[in-house]
């Protein structure tokens, strides 16, 4: 079955540049089963552009005028984050299948759940573009984890810069994607700013503890997490593309003590630059029965959640966020 797509928003990862690094766009080319045939873009220049790359040539300047024309069963919502929640509730109102939104799904986490809410009642699909959670490496690691394969988890620190609210949810959803949930999180230093890039504190409830630091986005770009258990440690850095895991053995050089070494296991490499691709066939995969959801908006409500636990100065985060 071929199903129909439209495309919310024609920026870089809705579109893309005709580069590698994968878009919505990409990921329907490269999925036989899903066939992009319109978009909605306020700019004009965009709009072209997803013409030109892609060969769409319904184009709108808004999704309500799309919608009024347009009968799709998957549509991606790639618009700036304030638009997201009226292009959810519209796309759900036009009676479309599948949404994936990209992160974060709503500026706070009661629209989040509203919004996630709104979607199970209509029956429709809500997945959010926490592109690591359909990374082969990723899911790995994960399992890996859940295997008890790293023993007891003891720390969990990592690295962002981009704002809490964007870049330090995707952090959050990662972190309870590998690890499990997290109990409390606190600011490390006075929140003044609720965009501020804030360094967090985090115990979560599997025992562990964890923090997590923020860089300047204008020196450079940063995005690791650093998960150390009884039995190893795995570490994702270079924004998810690097991926180094270490078992532990007695050390031949010091009797009593044990050491770190280099995982033997035949470990995937992270395609984060395909990561979006892998995304979108797994939405399908989910349109046709076969595939789960890993980045729901019920989880993405529960990052929200988190976030707005540690803007609050720190709190215990409520036993209702979704595992």
């Amino acid at each position: 079955m071929t199903y129909s797509a439209a495309l919310i928003g024609c920026g870089r990862i809705g579109a893309g540049t005709g580069g590698e690094v994968a878009s919505h766009a990409s990921g329907y080319q490269r999925d036989g089963r899903i066939e992009l045939v319109a978009a909605a873009d306020p700019d004009a220049g965009a709009r072209q552009r997803v013409s030109n790359l892609w060969g769409v040539e319904r184009l709108y300047d808004s999704y309500e005028k799309m919608f009024v024309c347009e009968e799709v069963d998957f549509v991606s919502i790639c618009s700036w984050d304030p638009a997201h929640a009226g292009a959810v509730r519209a796309a759900v109102a036009a009676g479309v299948r599948a949404i994936f939104c990209e992160k974060p799904l709503a500026p706070t986490a009661a629209v989040a759940a509203e919004l996630a809410e709104l979607c199970d009642a209509a029956g429709v699909g809500l997945l959010v573009g926490y592109q690591r959670c359909w990374d082969p490496a990723h899911r790995a690691a994960r399992d890996y984890i859940a295997a008890g394969k790293l023993g007891e988890i003891q720390a969990v620190n990592g690295y962002y810069v981009g704002g809490l609210r964007h870049n330090g949810c995707a952090w959050i959803n990662l972190a309870r994607y590998l690890v499990g949930e997290i109990g409390a999180a606190a600011p490390m230093a006075p929140v003044t700013d609720a965009e501020a890039t804030v360094p967090v504190r985090l115990d979560f409830q599997c025992g562990a503890t964890g923090s997590l630091l923020g860089g300047d986005r204008d020196a450079f770009s940063v995005f690791e997490i650093d998960v150390v258990g009884t039995a190893g440690r795995i570490r994702f850095s270079d924004a998810g593309e690097t991926l180094e895991v270490w078992d532990v053995e007695d050390d031949p050089h010091y009797p009593e003590f044990r050491r770190l070494i280099a995982c033997r296991q035949d470990w995937p490499q992270p395609q984060m630059h395909e990561a979006l691709n892998f995304a979108i066939s797994g939405a399908v995969d989910w349109l046709d029965g076969s595939g789960d959801n890993p980045s729901s908006g019920h989880r993405a409500a529960g990052d929200m959640t988190i976030v707005e636990a540690i803007l609050a100065q720190g709190a215990v985060v409520p036993e209702s966020v979704e595992v």
